[in-house]
């Protein structure tokens, strides 16, 4: 079961959560935190009111971790075109490579193009059939 938090009560840990970082010597980077508002439907910008310590905590569309770029619609539409725009990068690459060496494709293909497919596929490769996953496969 999903709990639902509302703001008061985000600030309420974030004020519990600041406090024990800094019994323990640790600190976090607020111009670097942000958060999303998992939604099916758009949420308005300005339902949410996240503070620490006194800085206010951006809200975003889309944030990146661990490498793959995570929306608040869990669509992964900014990750597969990311991903789309650093593969596109290694056509000319492969076409040259197929005129003078086209028995030896396949060590480059794994080496450049298959580690970024397959990084994180397992997330966003099941998600919505309306998203652009067909522009890498």
């Amino acid at each position: 079961m999903i709990k639902i938090i509302k703001p008061i009560a985000a600030n309420y840990y974030l004020n519990k959560l600041s406090k024990w970082l800094s019994v323990n010597k640790l600190s976090l980077n607020l111009s670097t935190t942000c958060y999303s508002v998992f939604s099916k439907t758009s949420v308005t910008s300005n339902c949410c009111r996240i503070i620490m310590n006194g800085i206010e905590i951006s809200r975003v569309k889309s944030c990146k971790y661990l490498g793959v770029y995570i929306d608040d619609e869990l669509k992964f539409g900014v990750h597969i075109q990311h991903v789309y725009r650093k593969l596109i990068k290694f056509v000319g690459m492969f076409y040259k490579l197929a005129q003078r060496l086209p028995n030896c494709l396949k060590n480059p293909y794994f080496a450049f193009i298959n580690s970024q497919l397959a990084y994180g596929v397992e997330i966003y490769a099941n998600t919505s059939k309306n998203q652009s996953i067909n522009y890498i496969f």
